[in-house]
């Protein structure tokens, strides 16, 4: 994460990098709850480089299986782009909702996590 607190978009570029690689090394490892971390990681990687469709589509598995544990606190801890990229995935969905979008979130699970944000 300290590759994300500048804005250099280089040291970005390496951070992604090096989260998907640690995620796709996780992978198969059973290992879950360290994957989950590293998907997180790069959940605010890919906000952080200005990449908001694809952090929204790697956020929403995390928060579906938060979700189903009550890991509300992994979420913020994930730190301000990970709870940005929440609200953003909310609203995102709220906009969709007229188009009959469906998404395994719960409503009241995403907003138990910003209220605790806030």
């Amino acid at each position: 994460t300290l590759l994300l607190r500048d804005d250099d978009l280089e040291n970005i570029r390496v951070a992604c990098q090096w989260a998907d690689e640690r995620v796709r090394g996780l992978d198969g490892t059973g290992r879950e709850l360290a994957r989950l971390h590293a998907a997180r990681l790069t959940v605010s990687c890919l906000w952080a480089a200005g990449r908001a469709d694809d952090s929204r589509a790697a956020l929403l598995p995390i928060a579906v299986e938060c979700a189903r544990h009550g890991w509300i606190r992994f979420l913020l801890d994930g730190g301000p782009f990970v709870v940005a990229v929440l609200t953003s995935l909310r609203e995102h969905a709220a906009r969709a909702e007229g188009e009959s979008a469906r998404m395994d979130l719960p409503r009241a699970f995403v907003d138990a996590v910003l209220s605790a944000a806030h």
